[in-house]
């Protein structure tokens, strides 16, 4: 038994270590090169900095963003997930410089994201097996990250948590505990109040997962927990959510303006050369 929790431990802190230096490597081109240039990537600092001033101010849950759009404000920080620019606006106070505080954070969630796919993977596969699919994912979510010029801040910091609901969801089901039901609710929670997106992709991909996973004999055990997890996600983050669906009207890009023609959605689908030909 102790040669096994041994080997168990030895296994793990290796695991830890190949994704550590995984994460470093991944992340090196943004750490030396720089920041890739992109047309959101403005916005998400603009949001951070709007966190770091408003807390300056001892307004630790603002609602408005009084510098942005020239000076007459924005209401974005209302609406997009605060969790990803809370982060971001700490680690500015640590290091005193918004591109240190930037690469900090890819590598953090990198780093935190393949932490959850090595013990997801570890549970129903090889060690070994484990730390191939973490290493893939920190090269896989850089890379895509890279891709798209960093504008997608908030969707590769959404990426971090992502794991941990299907680690906790796998646990879950598996075990049934009071223990796993908390920690898959503080997994939910946290990735609502990072991304919406991101939530709506994970949780039809977190439904087919669970799916996949139950049979008659424990559907009904299956499914009060679960029930009980997103009664505890629900409460937790009604202080976002609530203002978010009382006040969407704010928010005019469901207009036609935004939804049609150029912007609209349509021709950025596959295969794009025949929509954008039209």
């Amino acid at each position: 038994m102790f040669e096994l929790i041994k080997k168990h431990q030895s296994d793990t802190r290796f695991g830890l270590l190949c994704i550590f230096i995984a994460s470093c490597v991944s992340i090196l081109p943004i750490a030396i090169l720089g920041i890739p240039a992109g047309t959101d990537l403005q916005q998400h600092l603009q949001f951070a900095a709007a966190y770091h001033n408003a807390i300056l101010s001892g307004d630790f849950f603002p609602g408005w963003s009084a510098n942005e759009n020239y000076g007459f404000g924005s209401v974005g920080i209302r609406f997009y997930p605060p969790i990803p620019y809370y982060l971001l606006a700490f680690t500015q106070f640590l290091t005193g410089n918004w591109y240190e505080s930037y690469w900090l954070n890819v590598f953090f969630w990198t780093f935190l994201g393949c932490v959850g796919i090595y013990f997801w993977v570890k549970d129903s596969f090889s060690a070994k097996s484990a730390i191939a699919a973490a290493v893939h994912y920190a090269f896989m979510t850089n890379h895509l990250f890279q891709i798209y010029q960093a504008g997608l801040f908030a969707e590769f910091a959404a990426s971090g948590i992502l794991p941990f609901c299907f680690f906790f969801a796998f646990r879950l089901i598996k075990h049934g505990t009071t223990i796993y039901i908390l920690l898959f609710s503080i997994s939910f929670s946290v990735l609502i109040l990072m991304h919406i997106p991101l939530t709506i992709i994970g949780s039809i991909s977190l439904g087919i997962y669970i799916l996949s996973l139950m049979n008659r004999g424990n559907f009904r055990r299956i499914l009060i927990n679960f029930l009980t997890a997103f009664g505890l996600t629900a409460s937790a983050t009604a202080f976002y959510w609530l203002r978010f669906i009382t006040e969407i009207d704010w928010v005019k890009h469901s207009s036609s303006q935004y939804s049609s023609g150029y912007a609209g959605f349509q021709i950025y689908l596959f295969p794009t050369f025949y929509s954008m030909g039209k």
